[in-house]
């Protein structure tokens, strides 16, 4: 099974509407980038969100 998911992972073209020719291992470290951006905004927007609430209190 380790042996499949290797292959699976790091050798098989991507079959996603956005894999264009890449591995979904080449995938997810191309675009890991833009979740961490995606998760910071969130974070940030809740903690101001936060502070808002407790200022108005």
């Amino acid at each position: 099974m380790t042996e499949w998911l290797r292959w699976y992972n790091e050798e098989r073209t991507h079959t996603g509407k956005y894999g264009y020719g890449k591995t979904p291992m080449q995938t997810l470290t191309d675009s890991l980038h833009l979740a961490k951006e995606k998760m910071l905004g969130k974070v940030t927007s809740s903690v101001l969100q936060t502070e808002r609430v407790n200022a108005s209190d």
